[in-house]
């Protein structure tokens, strides 16, 4: 089951929080206890509250969203994404590629690294191409799985070279088992089997997380199927806001005496929050 938890105050997701574990009776004290955070920071509050709260606080485990995914994949016997599709792995590969790239498509590419006699604009392109990949895997799967058929999807003059790069990425790896496809194939698996809550835990944690890819949200849902997922999600208001627009689009729309009454920077500072408030009620 999917629990979404909302506030505008993060004491009171603490409490919440607090209370679910608290009501808990059946919980077995040695297994651990897992969260999905972003940041050491938050790990640290959490502890800190949460021991205030029981007194004792421990057995534990706070994760990374994609080193969370990578254990359940590990227990479910899903081969995880290659360590070969690393930034910094790929940083260095498209390196080597970049030296020997010719042709009308590499042409931008080509003119940008004439005269480079030290290799530093070489390096730093791979070093940009590096990580856009890196997130291309997580953020535009879709997009790469037809490259790999040859299928553009923009206008984009940036497009071909990028496809034709990640081609050539892929035949010198030998393989295209990046992060991207081992999360469909956990997602797959976790819709598709019937019960697998012997070896998932009993119930995760979601705290201080404001954003995520779509495949990553996916997999929280998926995982939902099978164990309780908790996403204490903190919002800027205590009002429904997710369909603020900004001035821009109001004028656009005419529609300036629409939201006379709503705070403008929620519209113009909180489109990612807004966005992802907005894919967690409709989809999860």
């Amino acid at each position: 089951m999917f629990y979404l938890h909302l506030s505008n105050k993060s004491e009171n997701l603490i409490r919440q929080l607090a209370e679910v574990l608290h009501l808990d009776e059946s919980r077995d004290p040695f297994d651990p206890e897992y969260f999905i955070i972003q940041s050491q920071g938050m790990e640290r509050m959490l502890s800190q509250r949460l021991s205030e709260r029981f007194v004792s606080w421990c057995n534990y485990e706070y994760m990374l969203p994609t080193r969370f995914f990578a254990l359940m994949a590990n227990r479910l016997n899903v081969e995880t994404g290659s360590e070969d599709y690393v930034r910094d792995q790929l940083c260095w590969r498209l390196d080597q590629i970049l030296r020997t790239v010719d042709g009308d498509t590499f042409k931008v590419l080509i003119r940008y690294m004439a005269h480079d006699d030290s290799g530093m604009k070489r390096y730093q392109l791979a070093q940009q191409l590096a990580y856009v990949f890196d997130q291309y895997q997580i953020m535009r799967l879709p997009m790469i799985d037809g490259w790999e058929r040859g299928k553009l999807f923009t206008d984009n003059p940036a497009e071909p070279y990028q496809m034709e790069l990640w081609k050539l990425l892929g035949q010198a790896i030998g393989h295209l088992r990046h992060r991207g496809v081992f999360l469909r194939d956990l997602i797959q698996l976790l819709n598709t089997t019937s019960d697998l809550s012997s070896v998932l835990p009993k119930r995760l944690s979601v705290f201080g997380v404001h954003s995520l890819p779509p495949i990553l949200l996916s997999c929280l849902q998926a995982l939902s199927n099978h164990c309780d997922v908790h996403f204490y999600l903190l919002s800027p208001c205590e009002n429904y806001w997710t369909d603020q627009i900004t001035q821009r689009m109001q004028l656009k729309h005419d529609l300036a005496d629409l939201q006379s009454d709503f705070h403008p920077l929620l519209a113009s500072l909180g489109q990612q929050g807004r966005e992802f408030q907005q894919m967690l009620l409709q989809d999860v």
